[in-house]
């Protein structure tokens, strides 16, 4: 499930004046993440993605995402296990006389839907004993054995 958020960035909004959005989003993983900056940016609008204490984007921990015209985004694996998540947009303008709209994005995998690898092997160890397959030992009660 994908999520888009805009955020409007004044000529105001300067560092340390920063233009902030605060969004939740449900339980689950964050797959991916983008931030797009509009043609007129001129790399001149700095956005970050906060959560907590940590950054989500850019990954560099200091940094800021800046553009013109394109997407700032990449693949995530941020697992989302409170509920709800608060997200923290920070951005601010370096020396704009207009004001500039970004675009946030974040692509949600539901909680239902994340693999839960001690559950997919003991149904994959069940069919293998279905099929007469006979698998080394997986759990350290089976070892005992």
């Amino acid at each position: 499930m994908k999520h888009f958020f805009d955020l409007r960035i004044l000529p105001a909004n300067i560092a340390g004046n920063e233009a902030i959005l605060n969004f939740k989003i449900d339980k689950g993983l964050i797959t991916w993440g983008g931030i797009y900056f509009p043609a007129g940016c001129h790399g001149r609008v700095y956005v970050r993605l906060i959560f907590q204490a940590h950054q989500i984007l850019p990954r560099n921990q200091i940094g800021w995402c800046h553009g013109d015209n394109d997407w700032w985004d990449g693949n995530l694996y941020f697992p989302v296990t409170a509920h709800p998540l608060n997200i923290r947009v920070e951005a601010y303008a370096d020396n704009c006389i207009f004001e500039h709209t970004v675009q946030i994005g974040l692509e949600l995998m539901p909680w239902l839907m994340v693999p839960r690898w001690e559950e997919l092997l003991e149904m994959l160890t069940e069919f293998w004993k279905e099929l007469g397959i006979k698998i080394p030992p997986t759990t350290p009660q089976e070892m005992k054995m």
